[in-house]
């Protein structure tokens, strides 16, 4: 006897750091669990394949492969939880609107105003306008009641322009209150923030800005962080720890009272408090049990 064992074909998904269609398959990966196990990840384009910007290239089986970036997160979504995609014929059409919509009408007019330095062009103003709707119409999440797959790709898409409006007082806040407001809900939400770093290299939002402007992405990024660029709006730096925390400055507290916290602390976190998640640094990663770590600031916060 003969046994013939097929030898199955490596399926690779190629990415590219701070691509926001990378960031979508990040997120649902951080959400409904580890997505891309089955696959081999290569960083960069395929062998042979051209211009391949802001699209991911999932290779199935030999002469195979998907090119579509929202195909490609239905898939990895819809494998782990289906009800991410849509658990009725209703959810599923709903879904795949806003995919659609992303991927012919969103996805171009961000590349548009971030190339051209505008966040406000009739284009992207249009498009938050009809998300601006149906948000209000529905609960303040394209399918109510829950994150689907459709919050993911279109937040994601949406992050390299209403993370710089996030402190509320941009154009896009006055036109689409809903939409900044969905959009930080969801930006709060620890699966989303520890995506924006992961999916970045640990750049954060300046690698994704460099990546539609078509720079290398992390390279001068810290010099120009925080800066207008061209018209566009700036975003802050991640806060800098404070040199020495034993001289800091004390704010209003009396030299007999104890200082808990410098004037470069209570800023940043008012920063992050105004401005939501994305303008902070990054999470730092939990890990049980919780112990006091050497060289850090260890605060112990009891009720």
């Amino acid at each position: 006897r003969v046994s013939i064992v097929k030898k199955e074909m490596e399926k690779i998904l190629y990415y590219q750091l701070a691509d926001t269609d990378y960031l979508k398959i990040v997120v649902i990966g951080e959400v409904v669990g580890d997505t891309t196990q089955p696959f081999t990840l290569k960083k960069g384009p395929p062998p042979g394949a051209h211009d391949i910007r802001s699209t991911l290239y999932l290779f199935v089986a030999d002469g195979i492969s998907i090119f579509s970036s929202n195909e490609i997160c239905r898939i990895l979504a819809g494998s782990k939880r289906a009800s991410f995609v849509g658990s009725s014929p209703e959810q599923c059409a709903l879904v795949d609107y806003w995919l659609e919509w992303e991927s012919s009408t969103l996805k171009p007019a961000i590349r548009s105003g971030v190339l051209n330095g505008k966040v406000d062009t009739p284009e992207i103003l249009t498009a938050l306008g009809r998300l601006e709707g149906h948000l209000s119409s529905h609960g303040g999440l394209l399918m109510e009641k829950e994150v689907c797959l459709a919050d993911v790709v279109v937040w994601s898409s949406l992050y390299p322009v209403l993370a710089a409006e996030s402190s509320g007082s941009g154009v896009l806040h006055r036109v689409a209150p809903q939409v900044c407001q969905w959009f930080i809900s969801l930006a709060r939400k620890e699966p989303f923030t520890a995506a924006i770093w992961k999916a970045s290299g640990d750049i954060g939002y300046q690698g994704y800005l460099d990546f539609l402007l078509g720079k290398e992405v992390g390279v001068a990024a810290s010099s120009s962080v925080g800066k207008h660029q061209d018209g566009f709006p700036s975003l802050r730096s991640k806060p800098e720890k404070c040199v020495n925390e034993h001289e800091a400055k004390p704010t209003s507290l009396t030299d007999s009272e104890e200082v808990l916290f410098s004037d470069a602390e209570l800023n940043a976190a008012a920063d992050v408090f105004t401005k939501g998640p994305v303008s902070g640094s990054k999470p730092a990663k939990k890990e049980h049990p919780i112990l006091p770590m050497k060289g850090e600031r260890n605060i112990l916060i009891t009720s």
